[in-house]
């Protein structure tokens, strides 16, 4: 029987021609010695060792997912489907024991990983062999296809210059407090400014090597006196501590360098990503840029990260960054957003999947993914871009739907704008 042609297109000329052979005598054995050859030069099919890191997830992959790929390939060419193998987290796991692999923190991390746009290292039998991508199928479960993973991002239709003005300066300080890297020396200063109300003063400037004695005994003084709210003790007792350490040092030099290093440091606030996500969905809000991806048409928002939503067939959970309605049509909005150029067919298509089957036959649901790339070319960065936004709305095959590999492959970008943020010059 000839290849099912939605994943034949997919194959490179040796791999396909190798399939095609295959379907057409029944012979396997130079696919199987194609899947020795790959296996034996993949490093994730090697035992893993216990002072690895990084692989632990990807060597329980590969290793769970090889054994089933022959019997996979075997039963596609005798029925003309696609080969499509299924992993549940019980079976990784018990190729995760066998390793000798330590526990995962949950199936959920686990599958994210691979059906998301996050787990890049495949090794080298799964592509070799043109298996490229997985989707959730089920609590616990996944497919492993050969549809292409990731979306084509790289041709907007247009392309537009944004003047970086429309999130308001107030946002990018409250984003850069919760959830940025507090300097050490602007805790310091911010305990310092407290204790001026009661007439204590203390400056920092260069740091001396009398520098760390100095702070560390002014704060003991304030602890011991009891001139701190309570709220700014534990910072208080945490600086005198480290300040007295420095002091401890034997030279001068070495001091004075210590103290300067320590008032460099950084303290990590909670969520210390920089939250790119949120910062994504907001240029997508205050830019009215999902208004204009629309032509025009007006949207309400109707809530943000919507968790734990079961797909009706699957009963797989999935998760949406944002949902909107659009005002006056039976039509909502889902954005997902992320705060790279890459998102994951798999992920996009998960959503589209639950949420078509959730709603009634008379709503109509589309996709929008929303991708932050803060680090844009040096082209763009030498003509003053900062960041760019691309929105993208999906294209999603209605004959296809409920079909795994069928799906991904037809997932495409229906209407991609790019937005490029531009710094504005210092005002004279």
């Amino acid at each position: 029987m000839p290849l099912n042609e939605v994943y034949a297109q997919l194959l490179n000329g040796d791999l396909r021609q190798l399939y095609e052979d295959a379907a057409r005598t029944g012979d396997l054995a130079p696919v199987e010695r194609r899947l020795a050859d790959l296996s034996a030069d993949d490093p994730h099919m090697q035992p893993y060792a216990p002072k690895e890191t990084g692989t632990k997830y990807y060597k329980t992959f590969v290793q769970a997912v090889v054994p089933k790929i022959l019997e996979t390939l075997r039963r596609s060419f005798l029925e003309g489907s696609c080969p499509e193998i299924e992993l549940t987290f019980d079976e990784a796991d018990a190729v995760r024991a066998r390793l000798g692999i330590p526990q995962f923190g949950s199936p959920q991390d686990f599958l994210y990983v691979f059906t998301s746009q996050r787990g890049n290292d495949w090794g080298v039998t799964l592509p070799g062999m043109g298996f490229q991508s997985a989707c959730m199928i089920g609590q616990g479960a996944m497919m492993v296809t050969m549809a292409p993973r990731l979306l084509n991002t790289d041709n907007p239709d247009l392309t537009v210059q944004e003047l970086d003005g429309a999130i308001a300066t107030e946002f990018w300080t409250a984003l850069k407090v919760v959830f940025g890297e507090t300097p050490i020396a602007d805790v310091l200063s911010s305990l310092l400014s407290i204790l001026k109300e009661d007439g204590s003063r203390f400056e920092i400037d260069e740091p001396t090597p009398d520098t760390a004695e100095q702070i560390a005994e002014f704060l003991r003084t304030c602890i011991r006196e009891d001139r701190l709210p309570h709220t700014a003790i534990y910072w208080a007792k945490r600086l005198e501590d480290a300040f007295q350490k420095v002091a401890g040092l034997t030279t001068p030099r070495q001091r004075q360098s210590k103290a300067a290093a320590l008032l460099r440091t950084r303290e990590e606030s909670p969520g210390n990503d920089s939250n790119q996500e949120q910062i994504g969905l907001k240029y997508v809000e205050e830019g009215k840029f999902l208004q204009k991806l629309l032509h025009g048409a007006r949207v309400e928002h109707l809530q943000s990260n919507v968790k734990m939503v079961s797909n009706p067939m699957r009963k797989n959970k999935c998760e949406v960054d944002s949902i909107y309605t659009v005002v006056g049509e039976r039509r909502i909005i889902l954005v997902e957003s992320k705060g790279s150029t890459r998102v994951s067919r798999a992920q996009l298509y998960q959503l589209y999947e639950t949420y078509r089957l959730k709603l009634p036959l008379d709503w109509r649901v589309e996709v929008v993914a929303a991708l932050l790339n803060t680090s844009p070319s040096a082209a763009a960065q030498a003509d003053g871009i900062s960041a760019e936004i691309d929105l993208i709305l999906i294209d999603f095959d209605e004959n296809s739907f409920g079909k795994i590999t069928e799906s991904l492959v037809a997932t495409k970008p229906k209407i991609h704008y790019r937005w490029q943020i531009k710094r504005q010059r210092p005002q004279r």
